[in-house]
């Protein structure tokens, strides 16, 4: 009885200790492989995934880098709202953080920002506005319809008189208003010069 127990104790001991260690092997596997390999959470997704299953526009204004108080967005919002209202040209900002994009990748995240979101709708009557106070840097993605009357001298010159003196400052909403109002002053004028030359 006492040898029949031994060896009943002693098989139950090397059965525990044998799936303990496979366990443990499991385990550290796992936590190599987790060093290894990236984590979901620890990769930068690529912007085109970020438009599609994060970042969806909340108006016109879209302040993901912070850079507007709730009143300063209401009051461009409103601004660019009745400048659509009026012209039929659609204007969306975007402000970027520096965790979203690289300074490299700006222009083309504004591009995507334009076709994702159908900025302007399928003719193209969209202008999309991109800013990121960490790089310093904005860009202008004219939609088609927009090129054909705005052109990226006439763009280039907006920024260059309106947003950029205002930002060097640190002024962003004050440089971002004035840049939005120069070019709801220059889009009409340059859709009624193409007026009269089209017959």
């Amino acid at each position: 009885m006492k040898h029949s127990l031994y060896h009943t104790t002693l098989i139950f001991l090397f059965t525990f200790l044998l799936i303990t260690n496979c366990s443990c092997q499991s385990n550290i596997k796992k936590e190599n492989g987790i060093q290894n390999e990236n984590r979901v959470f620890d990769k930068k997704p690529l912007f085109d995934t970020l438009l599609n299953d994060f970042v969806k526009p909340i108006g016109y204004v879209n302040d993901y880098g912070g850079l507007y108080t709730p009143r300063q967005v209401f009051e461009m919002d409103s601004l660019i709202y009745d400048f659509e209202s009026k012209s039929s040209i659609q204007l969306v900002l975007v402000t970027f953080d520096s965790n979203m994009v690289k300074s490299s990748e700006i222009d083309y995240v504004t591009n995507v920002i334009g076709n994702g979101w159908k900025v302007g709708g399928d003719s193209s009557k969209g202008i999309v506005i991109g800013i990121s106070k960490p790089y310093k840097r904005i860009r202008i993605q004219n939609g088609k319809y927009v090129q054909s009357i705005l052109s990226d001298s006439k763009t280039k010159e907006i920024i260059d008189s309106s947003f950029i003196p205002e930002f060097r400052n640190n002024h962003y909403f004050e440089g971002t208003l004035l840049g939005l109002k120069a070019l709801i002053r220059t889009l009409p004028i340059t859709l009624a010069e193409k007026t009269k030359v089209e017959f």
